[in-house]
């Protein structure tokens, strides 16, 4: 199988009709995204954004059934075709209810859930703890229980345990959902701050078109200033 080694997501002609609907959430969608790229998406709700980011790592169609048409790439893997468990080293899903996401008695042992299931050694495991919360300004939360953090706090340490898989891609959906303006601020800040990495393509899903629109032209400013 050839292997575009440019776009980090390929989606081509994709449309998924939920089980028991008559419309298609998405209607032949078409999508390219090169590596190292930070792409923002924007709609209003029911557009199908989650439907896009849950296509993204193979959720739909292997745990989300329905009518599927079309392909979704990512990393020259078929989202379709190829088990999540792989797809997870491939691509990061934050979830638009965060609070779901986070299962474990403390933060570190959060951002160890994945690497332990990808066979990470330990001392690495320790290693991309400290850089990780490092990263989402959690320093020093190691031992805190995610019950105990604001919203704005819990967002970042469920993008943090994704970001501890190290995946090349790495997907928000909705990520400021229920956050107050500081949270949505914190949350903005670390995307342009893993975005200014380089090596990370960075997909986020919004639907508050205002608030996104000022980052993203933040950012867009920031680029052409230092050019």
């Amino acid at each position: 199988m050839h292997i575009n080694t440019e776009k980090a997501v390929e989606v081509k002609g994709f449309s998924f009709w939920y089980r028991g609907s008559e419309s298609p959430a998405l209607d032949s969608l078409d999508l390219e995204v090169e590596r190292g790229r930070f792409v923002v998406i924007m709609g209003e709700s029911g557009a199908g954004k989650s439907t896009l980011a849950n296509s993204l790592n193979g959720l739909i169609p292997h745990f989300v059934r329905g009518r599927y048409e079309g392909s979704v790439t990512v990393g020259g893997l078929p989202a379709r075709d190829t088990p999540i468990n792989r797809m997870a080293r491939e691509i990061g899903l934050v979830f638009q209810d965060f609070e779901a996401q986070l299962f474990s008695t403390n933060a570190g042992l959060e951002v160890a859930f994945g690497p332990e299931n990808f066979g990470v050694p330990r001392p690495e495991i320790v290693l991309r703890i400290g850089d990780v919360l490092r990263t989402v300004n959690l320093e020093g939360f190691e031992g805190r229980h995610p019950a105990t953090l604001s919203g704005g706090q819990k967002q970042r340490l469920a993008i943090g345990s994704v970001l501890a898989a190290r995946p090349s891609v790495l997907c928000m959906d909705e990520p400021t959902t229920d956050l107050d303006p500081m949270g949505k601020l914190e949350v903005f800040s670390i995307a342009r701050t893993l975005s200014a990495q380089g090596d990370l393509t960075l997909i986020i899903i919004e639907h508050e078109t205002e608030e996104t629109l000022v980052r993203s032209e933040e950012r867009r400013v920031g680029k052409e200033c230092r050019s």
